[in-house]
């Protein structure tokens, strides 16, 4: 699907007012404008929180994505494929990616402002999702991830 002006020029908007959002938060971040890109960390109870959204002028999305900051061992991918469901089964909005072939989890969620406008509040939302899921359940899954319990006692260990 070919991107037109409309969109571009919607995607830089919104784009612009993200960035607006995280200014007024003070939230140090690296903006990559020729991606309409922005990374950011901040900091959560126990383990950092990583912030790497774009805003995708074809799909006219805003995505969003927090890589945790660890590697689930092979051996305990099956429990925390497990956990990472049983989280997801309960999340209003957004949720856990976890790819069992290399260990990773990431948290995604995204904004669509097709035939719309995303105002501040919204990337307010947005943000303050991203960081109260994850520093909820980073350090759960770390625990999880390093530990030698069962699935029954991984399901506790997340209520």
């Amino acid at each position: 699907m070919k991107t037109n002006l409309k969109q571009k020029k919607l995607a830089k908007s919104v784009f612009k007012t993200f960035c607006e959002v995280l200014d007024e938060k003070n939230v140090n971040y690296t903006k990559k404008k020729d991606r309409l890109a922005v990374n950011c960390i901040l900091h959560g109870n126990d383990i950092p929180v990583a912030i790497d959204a774009v805003v995708d002028e074809n799909d006219m999305i805003v995505l969003a994505l927090s890589p945790l900051y660890f590697t689930v061992p092979k051996e305990r991918r099956e429990v925390i494929a497990v956990a990472v469901s049983e989280i997801n089964a309960y999340l209003l909005d957004g949720h856990f990616d976890f790819d069992y072939q290399t260990g990773s989890i990431n948290f995604r969620i995204f904004l669509s402002f097709a035939n719309s406008i995303i105002d501040k509040q919204a990337f307010e939302y947005m943000i303050g999702t991203i960081f109260d899921v994850v520093d909820d359940y980073n350090d759960k899954l770390l625990f999880i991830s390093k530990g030698d319990m069962g699935i029954e006692d991984a399901l506790k260990c997340l209520r």
